[in-house]
């Protein structure tokens, strides 16, 4: 992976046309916003049912509608939105008392812990004095089919092409999954199950820890991502919403196939100052009301967003075509653009991925892109260079291809304090043959 050499000299800094990685945020993508305290009544919920425990509240279950769905979310505590079904919630929620349950095809997967999770865990490892924490399966009719008294706390439990998973936390540091496949018998496990994934507009995402990747051919084959904004695997938050969620080291992401994302910067919005070495602004709840994405964190405030801004600018980005470089999907932090039929991509990601350096010629006010050929590129072109290159600037299509000039359909843009370079002109002149997959809508660039 290539390195990016920036002038030191900030004060006359172009970051218009070599960008030091800037966050893309809600302002610039034209989303609205606005901040308000927890304790502010939202409207569009509708108050379900609260339980105490030693006459403190441990949970507290609103109801709202969204696209003519009735949900039910615990607002009490760190809780995903749930549909709601009026005798399932009163038989498991009111009278098991339970933390909660899922639906599976023979029936209910149902957990209940003895205490809240914030309870339990207040005196450090006194912890291990508490049990019966216990999952339970239950048939369509509400019949007790089996019960297992678990080792720790309950995170949450699902069930995945028949194997049922529980993740529980055996203190404040990590969780452990563990499974069964007869309701009875569990065992410990690795987190590599495939139970995250998310079908939206004929695309299938996979993200959790062994999985950060997309098919465009119901699930047949699927193609690696790389992101941007962050590096390695996010787990998807399970929604039932039309959606793909990841939330989590202090980003929140919304976006319809898991690759051109809507980034939340909760720390940004709510101004937190955080020491060096601090964990981010947790997002610990989130929902829909009022044509607005709630997001409640852990600082006693909550971030309401317009969905319709949301929408928006996730439909623009469903027409935005894909880049796959090789055997990945380049997940770019701002999408990319089209011009005259040609399309813009983020250049330091782009580079960075083909492990090409860029310089930056103050005086001249232009960046060089530079790629070291291998020695059967130089057999098969019958060339002699050691590298490739291309300098260009902004907003100017002339530029020098290996020390001769040239000409671009289009030049480089400056897009949200992005600098977007011209894919297949300069692909091409650094090494890479480029073609076009109509049925995809992908750009997809392989090394020559």
């Amino acid at each position: 992976m290539g390195s990016s050499v920036y002038s030191d000299n900030y004060d006359n800094y172009n970051a218009y046309v070599v960008d030091d990685d800037p966050k893309i945020n809600l302002n610039q993508l034209g989303i609205n916003y606005i901040v308000e305290s927890n304790d502010t009544q939202t409207n569009g919920l509708v108050k379900l049912y609260e339980r105490y425990y030693e006459n403190s509240l441990c949970c507290n279950y609103y109801m709202f509608e969204f696209m003519g769905v009735q949900y039910y979310i615990d607002l009490a505590n760190s809780s995903v939105s749930k549909p709601y079904n009026e005798n399932e919630f009163n038989f498991f929620i009111k009278e098991l008392h339970a933390d909660d349950y899922v639906k599976i095809d023979s029936g209910y997967m149902v957990w209940k812990n003895p205490a809240p999770y914030s309870t339990i865990f207040a005196g450090g490892d006194s912890w291990k004095g508490w049990s019966n924490f216990y999952v339970y399966f239950y048939d369509d009719k509400f019949n007790l089919i089996s019960q297992t008294m678990m080792g720790s706390y309950i995170i949450s439990c699902s069930c995945n092409n028949g194997i049922f998973y529980c993740t529980l936390s055996p203190g404040y540091k990590g969780h452990k999954l563990c499974k069964s496949t007869d309701m009875i018998n569990w065992e410990e496990c690795y987190y590599d199950y495939e139970n995250d994934v998310e079908t939206c507009e004929n695309i299938i995402y996979r993200g959790n820890l062994k999985y950060n990747d997309i098919s465009f051919d119901n699930g047949n084959t699927f193609v690696d991502i790389v992101h941007e904004n962050y590096s390695g695997k996010r787990g998807v938050s399970k929604s039932n919403f039309p959606y793909i969620i990841k939330n989590g080291g202090g980003y929140f992401y919304i976006s319809k196939d898991g690759v051109y994302e809507i980034p939340i910067n909760a720390d940004e919005i709510l101004n937190v100052q955080r020491q060096m070495g601090s964990n981010p602004v947790t997002i610990q709840r989130w929902y829909f009301v009022e044509n607005s994405l709630i997001l409640e964190s852990a600082y006693e405030n909550k971030i309401k967003i317009s969905l319709s801004d949301i929408n928006r600018v996730l439909d623009e980005m469903s027409r935005t075509p894909y880049v796959q470089l090789n055997d990945k999907i380049l997940g770019f932090s701002q999408p990319p653009v089209v011009e005259n039929d040609r399309t813009l991509v983020p250049m330091r990601f782009l580079f960075e991925q083909m492990g090409a350096n860029v310089t930056w010629n103050e005086s001249a006010e232009t960046a060089t892109a530079t790629l070291p050929t291998s020695a059967d590129q130089r057999i098969r072109t019958f060339s002699n260079e050691a590298e490739k290159s291309v300098t260009f600037s902004i907003d100017n299509t002339n530029v020098t291809v290996n020390g001769h000039p040239a000409e671009m359909d289009v030049p480089a843009r400056l897009v949200n304090d992005k600098t977007m370079v011209p894919l297949r002109f300069l692909s091409e002149n650094l090494g890479y043959n480029v073609e076009w997959d109509e049925a995809t809508n992908t750009a997809i660039i392989t090394t020559e």
